[in-house]
């Protein structure tokens, strides 16, 4: 079975350009622009990581960190931050230990390896 991953980032360049990479490498890809409903999806779906850009406009990427770590059905989710803000995105997001930072702009290879380390497979 494949690995789920989401991937929530306002900028449909940088989605379009994750989707790909992943479908090559053999995963699961769910695109959202948008953070709104990305919380009940992920409680219906269990996604194996969730791959988040921190600034969004409306719900953003810190705001809905919080919400999936605050849910009994989420809260184990994996999720890997794209920011290009490191330090004051860390401090305001509810980072946990197992969640992973990776600064824009990134290589795809980079991402990958990371996500290789998440969800190991």
């Amino acid at each position: 079975m494949l690995k789920k991953i989401f991937v929530v980032d306002d900028d449909k360049a940088v989605t379009d350009f994750i989707e790909t990479a992943l479908q090559t490498a053999g995963y699961e890809c769910v695109v959202s622009n948008t953070a709104e409903g990305v919380l009940e999806r992920a409680r219906r779906e269990k996604p194996d990581l969730i791959i988040l850009d921190i600034v969004m406009p409306g719900t953003d990427g810190v705001d809905l960190n919080i919400a999936l770590k605050g849910d009994d059905a989420t809260r184990n989710i994996p999720v890997v931050f794209l920011t290009g803000l490191i330090q004051k995105s860390e401090e305001q997001a509810d980072i946990s230990k197992k969640d992973i930072i990776l600064a824009k702009p990134f290589l795809i290879d980079q991402l990958l390896v990371k996500i290789r380390e998440v969800v190991k497979g």
